[in-house]
């Protein structure tokens, strides 16, 4: 087989090609909002959502669609801070002080916390019902069956950029250490029970599979907290060098991910070995676009999606799961004729066919599309279904029956077909 499909939904397509680029770019040209990536997430539909120091996006892996936090005015700004993905459902916290929760059935946001004047940085999960929302200067609780929040908690912990919850205990990046608290489920407190690298200004923590905390400063390099042992990781490049350490996660590979202001984005293996590593190459249109990295995302296929700073996505596919998205484009006739895909095939010849909402597209080794969707027993019929039968496409379809595709004069004799 000369080609592999990989991936179909109902609103675009993916197909693995080894001349594909590996490194995918999204901007404002794409749709997206302008602005400082902070958060992504993925929610029970399989949207990726991206929240911006100027706003929210959601992308469909071909359109974005803007959502308006300000409609009626009522809200200071539109920055978002973090997004959490709870059991299928979508809460989003707004900088300004701003709960939301995504209403599916209606396809908004609903504000459900509303805090003057407290800044909102972060955004855990205590349990199936209870957030943990990262502030200024303290944490909030809120629980979501009740819609009913704690006071402030541990208000003299100050800007607590990255929080996680882990056995029992919360875990917080800010600006004087890392902050190590026993989480009391029954009265929904935080119980102050240590701190690490108390002078140091924390970007970003994550665990790694061994439940090793890594941690990110602003100018204190890399470090691993291991059962209350501190590892300064060294990365060459930053030595001796005030480079922020912007943001942390992990691959499938359990690789970390290292993003550093100005540098780009280094991937260590178990053994803090650098195995690859990205920057902006001016002459190299397969490069990120940006050195400084404010937020990481790893999808189920292992990609990693990052935010930049000024306002875009590159998205790095593993070297031999690359990507490249095929949709309509309009009055291109050189392309897929409906993005709504129903049925693929690939005959004998190599050819690969799209069954779609409105006839047959036809994708040919030499990279040229053809659509068959002019004649009255095609045109907006659905393509269910398609097979090869004796060098002709048997077409299986909605409202027409099944449909014989000839060679003969170029695909264009149709005729019902019934076996005899």
């Amino acid at each position: 087989m000369k080609f592999r499909i990989l991936l179909v939904c109902f609103c675009f397509l993916v197909i693995a090609n080894s001349n594909a680029q590996q490194i995918k770019h999204l901007n404002t040209t794409n749709g997206l909002i302008n602005g400082t990536i902070y958060a992504f997430e993925k929610d029970s539909l399989g949207y990726i959502w991206v929240g911006t120091d100027q706003g929210l996006n959601r992308y469909s892996g071909v359109e974005f669609r803007t959502y308006n936090l300000n409609k009626n005015g009522k809200l200071k700004g539109n920055g978002i801070a973090d997004i959490l993905n709870l059991n299928g459902d979508l809460y989003i916290i707004g900088t300004d002080g701003l709960l939301f929760k995504y209403l599916y059935e209606f396809d908004r946001l609903e504000v459900i916390l509303s805090m003057k004047d407290i800044r909102f940085f972060s955004l855990a999960n205590l349990n199936s019902n209870q957030l943990l929302i990262g502030l200024s200067s303290g944490f909030l609780i809120f629980d979501t069956k009740t819609n009913q929040t704690t006071k402030v908690l541990q208000p003299d912990v100050l800007i607590n950029r990255d929080i996680y919850y882990l056995n029992g205990k919360v875990y917080s990046a800010t600006s004087r250490g890392v902050y190590i608290f026993d989480y009391q489920e029954e009265n929904k407190n935080l119980i102050f029970k240590e701190k690490f690298l108390d002078d140091q200004d924390i970007i970003s923590i994550a665990f790694d599979h061994e439940n090793r905390l890594w941690v990110g400063t602003e100018v204190g390099g890399l470090s691993i907290v291991d059962e209350n042992r501190i590892k300064n990781i060294t990365i060459s490049q930053i030595s001796k060098k005030a480079y922020a350490i912007r943001k942390i996660a992990f691959d499938k590979n359990n690789n970390a991910l290292i993003a550093i202001d100005r540098l780009g984005l280094f991937v260590l293996n178990e053994t803090f070995d650098i195995i690859k590593s990205y920057s902006y190459d001016a002459d190299n249109n397969n490069s990120i676009s940006q050195n400084s990295i404010y937020e990481i995302y790893v999808d189920d296929s292992n990609a990693y999606w990052l935010g930049v700073r000024e306002g875009g996505i590159n998205i790095v596919y593993e070297n031999d799961n690359v990507f490249t998205h095929i949709s309509h484009i309009q009055n291109n006739s050189n392309s897929i004729q409906n993005n709504n895909i129903r049925s693929i095939f690939e005959s004998a010849d190599g050819d690969l066919w799209f069954g779609t909402e409105n006839g047959v597209s036809k994708y040919s080794f030499n990279q040229t599309w053809t659509n068959f969707n002019k004649v009255p027993k095609l045109y907006n019929t659905a393509i269910l279904a398609i097979n090869e039968y004796k060098g002709n496409l048997l077409l299986g379809t909605y409202g027409e029956g099944l449909l014989n595709l000839k060679k003969d004069n170029g695909f264009k004799m149709w005729n019902s077909w019934s076996p005899k």
